[in-house]
């Protein structure tokens, strides 16, 4: 189905997916939905046919799959699948445009026609780059849609990097999932942990300071939280109703500083808060509980650290 005859890229990363073909391609995504579901049981929630459609660099040759799309292609492919998958009856909703920066999301959005911003239920980005969140995530409101983050990744093995995209993208977008590109990379920090993934007889691994700097979101806050205003801006919070827990996780700058938190809208509070850190000598320690004092939490954020905040019976 494609130009190059492989799934590579075009030769000069145009688009490589010839236009014969979209009613093909469609059919087989639909067809694999409705495998996965009448034989093994697997229901998807949604599906995506795009991976990183704005990347000029899918080439022929490359070490990745890909396929760059025009907006205008975007819009014409997306329009054929989600109109298949609508015919099939399935409960899997349609996804796009997944570009790999987020200010090409709100461009690729903003093209489509109407008739395929209708089929599409959720607005997919990674956040590799761009800088419009505010803009996507109004786009996803005005027009009643999901929004996901649903790719980023770094080379940075201290995490640092991560926990500041992660932070800046729950403020920013606001979204309903936020999903890291690989727990378990070959090397050079991308991955949480470090293995040799094409050797079938090396079991060893590393653990990156990633790990940790990922735990100390994961940790705490869990599926069912739903993130609360907090003024710091590398910051954010979670409060899990259900369960009456609050997280907090505050990520460190190039200095020292302390966080006064006023939890005085809460109207049941616990004595202390218990308090982890991830450092360049920690890997999520648990310190000394934190006393709440005159509704107040006061938090030291050492510098390139990150400090998880977790209480209990918070109501």
């Amino acid at each position: 189905m494609t130009i190059s005859q492989s799934a590579t890229g075009e030769k000069n990363g145009n688009d490589n997916l010839a236009p014969e073909h979209y009613a093909a391609f469609a059919d087989y995504l639909v067809a694999v939905v409705q495998h996965f579901k009448k034989d093994w049981g697997v229901q998807f929630d949604s599906l995506e046919p795009l991976n990183e459609p704005d990347g000029h660099w899918w080439k022929y040759g490359n070490h990745q799959e890909g396929c760059y799309f025009e907006q205008s292609s975007q819009d014409a492919l997306l329009a054929v699948v989600g109109q298949r998958l609508k015919a099939s009856g399935s409960k899997t909703i349609l996804s796009a445009p997944d570009s790999n920066s987020i200010d090409n999301a709100v461009s690729a959005y903003r093209s489509f026609s109407q008739a395929t911003k209708a089929l599409i239920s959720r607005i997919n980005t990674h956040s590799y780059g761009g800088s419009q969140r505010k803009a996507l995530y109004e786009l996803a409101l005005a027009d009643h849609k999901g929004l996901w983050m649903s790719e980023y990744g770094d080379g940075d093995a201290s995490g640092m990097d991560l926990a500041h995209r992660i932070v800046e993208d729950i403020r920013g977008l606001k979204p309903t999932a936020w999903v890291f590109w690989q727990v378990v990379d070959g090397g050079g920090g991308w991955g949480c942990l470090s293995a040799p993934l094409n050797n079938d007889t090396d079991t060893s691994y590393t653990v990156n300071k990633k790990y940790y700097a990922y735990e100390s979101f994961t940790r705490f806050i869990r599926p069912g939280s739903r993130f609360i205003g907090i003024d710091d801006t590398d910051s954010i919070a979670a409060y899990d109703h259900n369960r009456g827990t609050l997280a907090i996780v505050l990520v460190g700058t190039k200095a020292d500083r302390q966080e006064s938190v006023d939890l005085s809208k809460f109207a049941r509070l616990p004595k202390s808060a218990e308090l982890y850190r991830t450092s360049r000598a920690e890997d999520l320690v648990h310190l000394d509980a934190l006393p709440i004092t005159n509704r107040t939490l006061t938090v030291t954020v050492p510098a390139q650290s990150i400090v998880s905040v977790s209480m209990n019976e918070v109501w």
